[in-house]
């Protein structure tokens, strides 16, 4: 048993031996010192396109800087490679996260905006600007103010936007320093360079916060016409969009745990205080919960309904005898239990619906009306196949008719047993619709995605939206469970 014990503990000494010790401080000159670690990086990054070239780097790609400090702060990542700028306002150095032991890994990229192909006269609008604020100053007064730690203090000028006219749709995808959510509106440096832009032109500026994944289809599908995310240039973005000047060149940064660093801590009381003013009350950030809550709240609540109205006919299709028409409803069930509800859902929003004016709401809840009404009649034919044909049988041998056996004698007892189904694919749909933010809406999900890029916290808004999902849920299925025990 002993010598067992010691070959488990060679095992285990040999496993740890292939990499250095996070211990204390590890330079790191250039990507061959990466080899044999985690690394984090954020996906769509030039830093990620630049590592994927190799083939012995192990990269983890997250979605934002928030979740890449997550990873880190986790141990789920060693290092986390991405554009230096990441860490402004992340308070890595409290975190027990340092960059002093880490080196620029070079230039990271060229930055620009993204313009829609046919909008080419509107891009060299924007070039000419451009080349106007680097000449007079107001570029580098732009730059020092968001480029430099001083960020987390800064505060977006205000401009007098024209209100009139054909708006300018910009997509953003919350990233500080360069763009992101700040109490009612808007701040960071592409957001100070739109409005001025906005204000020199004469047109008013929608801004609308999308998944950075989305933001592509979002410009070529015309839902908007600018992509103002840190975009980094290249070729094959070139073929789907029309890049404006640089505007910014970027440096790749390296920087990951220092476990001899001196980490900051506090009492449990006093840890959740901080993060829930931080969170929630600063800047009235709680709007973001509350609103987002709401958000959700009529999407399910309408996709629940409609998804009922949709599922009955269905349903009636699926059990007539006609064969065309219960074939047809057999193959919409199928394609609609086959296809995941985000692809669905992105389907709908940037190729069915592209060219519409149907809000991003209202194409939200019809896609999830058709999904849970393909469900739904199933749940139905279910609960009616389910009831014994003896019951059908003895209302009409009474001298009922069809139509009054089946409300009378058939749904009474199919309605005890669709319940249950029922609650599940009801609380499964009000799940799902944390989805919403890949086609801009601001939901509960979405509000906290927001949140933890503007605070790097990664952990405490997701715990708030998670027990915020779990009441509604529970709700839900107490209300639902009431109405099963009165028909019962």
């Amino acid at each position: 048993m002993k010598f067992k014990i010691l070959i488990l503990l060679l095992a285990v000494l040999a496993s740890c031996s292939g990499k250095d010790s996070m211990d204390g401080k590890r330079e790191i000159n250039d990507y061959d010192d990466l080899v044999g670690y985690k690394i984090a990086v954020l996906n769509g990054s030039m830093q990620d396109i630049e590592l994927s070239k190799r083939g012995d780097l192990d990269l983890m790609r997250l979605n934002s800087p928030s979740e890449i400090l997550a990873a880190l702060e986790s141990g789920n990542a060693d290092y986390a490679v991405q554009d230096s700028t990441a860490c402004i306002g992340a308070n890595i150095r409290q975190r027990g996260i340092t960059v002093e032991f880490c080196k620029n890994l070079g230039e990271g990229g060229n930055v620009a905006f993204g313009f829609r192909k046919d909008l080419t006269e509107l891009c060299s609008q924007f070039n000419s600007f451009l080349s106007e604020i680097k000449n007079n100053g107001i570029y580098s007064e732009i730059n020092s103010r968001w480029m430099t730690d001083s960020a987390l203090y800064a505060k977006m000028p205000n401009f007098d936007l024209p209100v009139e006219g054909k708006p300018i749709k910009v997509g953003i995808s919350n990233n500080f320093p360069s763009e992101f959510v700040s109490g009612d509106g808007f701040a960071g440096m592409d957001i100070e360079i739109i409005e001025r832009f906005a204000c020199k032109i004469g047109r008013p500026v929608e801004i609308v916060c999308y998944d950075f994944n989305a933001l592509s289809a979002a410009l070529v599908s015309g839902k908007i016409d600018i992509i103002s995310s840190f975009l980094f240039v290249t070729k094959e973005r070139a073929e789907k969009m029309l890049f404006s000047d640089i505007y910014y060149i970027s440096r790749t940064a390296c920087f990951g745990r220092d476990n001899n660093s001196e980490k900051v801590k506090h009492g449990f009381i006093k840890t959740v205080s901080e993060s829930f003013h931080s969170n929630l009350i600063v800047e009235d950030r709680w709007k973001l919960i509350t609103g987002g809550f709401w958000e959700t709240l009529i999407i399910s609540f309408f996709s629940i309904v409609l998804g009922i109205v949709l599922g009955i006919p269905l349903c009636l299709m699926r059990m007539s005898k006609k064969r065309a028409a219960w074939k047809s409803a057999k193959a919409f069930i199928d394609i609609m239990q086959g296809v995941p509800i985000l692809i669905f859902i992105m389907v709908m929003f940037y190729i069915v619906f592209a060219q519409s004016r149907i809000s991003a709401r209202m194409v939200a809840i019809i896609a999830f009306s058709i999904n849970f009404g393909a469900y739904v009649s199933e749940v139905f034919r279910s609960g009616i196949t389910g009831v014994d044909k003896g019951q059908t049988e003895a209302g009409l041998a009474m001298g009922f008719s069809r139509t009054q056996t089946f409300f009378l004698f058939v749904a009474p007892q199919a309605l005890k047993q669709m319940i249950p189904v029922l609650k599940t694919e009801i609380l499964t749909l009000v799940k799902n619709t944390s989805v919403v933010g890949y086609i801009a809406i601001q939901d509960l999900a979405k509000a906290s995605d927001i949140i933890r890029s503007r605070t790097f916290d990664a952990f405490f808004p997701l715990i708030i939206v998670s027990i915020i999902y779990f009441l509604l849920a529970w709700l839900l299925g107490k209300g639902l469970d009431r109405i099963s025990k009165r028909i019962r």
